[in-house]
């Protein structure tokens, strides 16, 4: 018994001094069951004995409370033995784990929020997740991983494995691709965030602007829309915004991430649109033939992009250090969205691929 007990303790010794300071998750996309997939995190040392494990209830570009953390079931914290330790719900998406010292890991489903059974409050999609097994999987990584009370700027590790053949298009640069699995690191829960990714098979192409490699990605489930279609109609405004910014961008990577819809009747939120990233947006818009979405794309992708600009690299203190659990919204959404919607339209006023009568016509709108 004492051989039993002082090898248990050794173990378990050795474990933890393995748990090191950052966030350990793996997800995997091949198990998928009941629209839902399951997360496990290693997480990093915790030095107190109670800890909070929150989702966030709002994200950054998004101005509406949707409670991230009603996606969540089956929650459970374990120690190194795989014990359960006891955790509480405090409110919709926060979770207080008791005898957090002894916390090794935790494992929870998440529900996706384009199809969930939540039939309120639905999260706009583009801010949402979306779970197709063998088809396309949207992560807004807010959807699937949170952070510990104030540990948001530890490291973050995401292990994701993928169904072969398919491919994960993000702006996130630091990745390792092995087989079917691929590795992001990412330098905390804000970036994290930031990152959006779309698996599925891969339609890709890469615009070269100046110093900036700008990756357009489309998932198009009846094949109607290219990448290369998407990168023809979109590589003049860019060069053309690239020129408008003094010839150079602020970022040296982008990612246009492109989901069509086949669904006639649209998304559950009942708008299309997309949501800006400092080094992506994600749209979420209904296929179409080509010539009907071209415009579409070009207005959409002209206004996202801009938004390196505002509020992505100039931004007020409540931007800069956003409270995923209780904002405190800024007042600059006349910069942040009507400064970048004019220049959007500005831009090809300016360079003659646009009328004066069409930009006053849509200024008008």
């Amino acid at each position: 018994m004492k051989n039993i007990l002082t090898t248990g303790f050794l173990f378990a010794t050795l474990v933890v001094a393995a748990q090191q300071n950052h966030y350990r998750f793996s997800l995997d996309l091949t198990n998928v069951h009941s629209d839902r997939l399951t997360v496990y995190l290693t997480t990093p040392s915790i030095s107190v004995d109670t800890i909070v494990y929150h989702f966030p209830a709002i994200v950054p570009g998004t101005y509406k409370i949707y409670n991230f953390g009603k996606y969540i079931s089956d929650f459970k914290a374990l120690d190194v033995f795989g014990a359960e330790l006891a955790v509480t719900k405090k409110g919709p998406d926060s979770f207080q784990i008791a005898g957090a010292k002894k916390l090794y890991s935790l494992r929870y489903e998440v529900e996706d929020t384009w199809d969930s059974k939540v039939k309120t409050n639905f999260v706009f999609e583009p801010a949402g997740t979306n779970i197709e097994a063998d088809t396309c999987f949207i992560l807004n990584n807010h959807g699937f991983f949170g952070y510990f009370d104030g540990m948001k700027r530890l490291p973050y590790k995401i292990n994701i494995q993928h169904p072969p053949g398919f491919y994960g298009s993000s702006g996130l640069s630091d990745v390792v691709r092995e087989n079917n699995t691929d590795i992001y690191t990412v330098s905390n829960y804000m970036n994290l965030v930031d990152g959006p990714i779309m698996y599925n098979r891969p339609d890709t192409t890469h615009i070269l602007l100046g110093g900036t490699d700008v990756l357009i990605s489309v998932y198009s489930p009846r094949k109607l829309v290219s990448a290369k279609f998407v990168a023809d109609s979109l590589r003049i405004l860019l060069d053309l915004q690239r020129q408008y910014l003094g010839g150079t961008l602020p970022v040296k990577n982008y990612a246009f991430l492109i989901y069509l819809s086949d669904n006639p009747k649209g998304y559950n939120s009942g708008s299309f649109g997309a949501l800006e990233h400092s080094y992506s947006s994600l749209f979420t818009l209904l296929e179409m033939e080509p010539r009907f979405i071209a415009q579409t794309v070009k207005d959409v992708a002209a206004h996202e992009f801009f938004h390196i600009v505002t509020p992505l690299n100039i931004h007020s203190y409540e931007i800069g250090e956003f409270d995923y659990n209780a904002p405190v919204m800024s007042q600059h959404l006349w910069m942040y969205e009507g400064l970048t919607e004019y220049s959007a339209h500005h831009v090809q006023v300016k360079y003659g691929t646009q009328s004066l009568e069409e930009f006053l016509d849509v200024l008008s709108k």
